[in-house]
């Protein structure tokens, strides 16, 4: 048995609204008039209210090196998993060295090791733990950890994901990806808790599907200055098509229907992917709530962002026992994970 009893999250220190993006951009792209016309209409369009950042974004916008970006990643990316990681195990009770596993997954900068070491040591958790790395994933990457959690947990797993996506940002890059990507990527870091007692989230059922034909729809492409955000902009449709009937066939092998589900933890990757997936599986947005606040508030963080919507749920005070909640990661590939829960009260034990 295991349950996700405990979501914190961790931000940086940099919090900016739509229009002081537009105001500390205003020099990006003012050669590019046709480009700079499409960033705008991105942000306000994104439903983002606010985003944030390690860095000033006017320091986001200087060219760096792979190098440069692999320093910050490891100074900042560390800092906020020390944050979450603590709020998380101190919310659920746990010492440190009662972490049995702990899964990291990011995947702005990949580093080797990955800074999940730096955890370890820093926090005090056994030097026996088993650690689990994740990174090609992509934005998928948190709902991967979450399902191999239940799936290994041995007593306390700590799942972290830390994703600092302004260090992609390429400033020379003018294509419909990295304009998209700069009007709704930011950073920021979750840590869950997964327990085999305790209120929370029981894990009934998962799956990972990968749509056939369809890698070229999401990812990275790897250059000689380091990776540029790939997004297609058929990306949507391609979930509307594809992701309906794949979760109505996962729901009947639980016995369930879409009505059943009570709430749906949707990645938001975006307006039209959310509004997608809403519209072909015939999804009230009352059920659907927490993943919009997490765009609005937040906008999208990679692997991280999942958690975050997770977070909406657990802390919104709405949940009930034995409510059937589902989970809907996507990422590159295109995979969709796929997560049946049920509420569960706490009970002795």
């Amino acid at each position: 048995m295991s349950r996700i009893t405990q979501v914190r999250i961790a931000l940086p220190a940099y919090k900016y609204s739509p229009s002081e993006i537009l105001s500390a951009t205003s020099h990006w792209l003012m050669s590019e008039s046709h480009e700079r016309e499409l960033f705008e209409r991105f942000v306000s369009s994104s439903r983002i209210t606010s985003r944030y950042f390690v860095l000033p974004v006017q320091e986001i916008l200087q060219q760096r090196s792979n190098a440069r970006r692999a320093t910050i990643f490891a100074e900042h990316g560390t800092v906020l998993s020390m944050r979450a990681a603590e709020a998380t195990l101190k919310a659920g009770r746990v010492h440190p060295t009662e972490v049995s596993d702990l899964i990291f997954t990011s995947c702005s900068v990949p580093t080797i090791p990955a800074i999940d070491t730096r955890v370890v040591n820093e926090l005090g958790i056994s030097p026996t733990v088993r650690r689990i790395p994740v990174y090609q994933h992509g934005c998928a990457g948190g709902a991967v950890g979450l399902t191999l959690a239940c799936s290994i947990n041995r007593g306390s797993t700590l799942l972290l994901a830390t994703e600092l996506c302004s260090l992609v940002f390429q400033a020379s890059d003018f294509s419909g990806g990295n304009l998209v990507g700069s009007a709704l990527f930011g950073d920021g870091a979750a840590g869950v808790l997964i327990q085999a007692h305790g209120a929370g989230l029981e894990m009934l059922a998962c799956e990972s599907y990968l749509i056939p034909n369809s890698d070229d729809m999401m990812g990275y492409d790897i250059k000689d200055d380091g990776a540029h955000l790939r997004l297609k902009r058929e990306l949507p449709m391609v979930l509307a098509n594809e992701a309906p009937q794949r979760i109505h066939e996962f729901l009947k092998g639980c016995g369930l229907e879409v009505e059943e589900v009570s709430a749906w933890l949707i990645h938001p990757g975006g307006v039209k992917i959310l509004e997608a997936l809403e519209s072909a599986l015939s999804i009230q947005r009352p059920r659907s709530r927490y993943a919009w606040d997490v765009l609005a508030k937040f906008g999208n963080m990679s692997s991280a962002t999942i958690l975050f919507v997770l977070n909406e749920y657990l802390n919104s005070g709405q949940a009930r026992a034995g409510e059937r909640v589902m989970l809907v990661g996507v990422g590159p590939g295109l995979t969709l994970e796929l997560g049946l829960f049920e509420y569960k009260s706490g009970e002795p034990h």
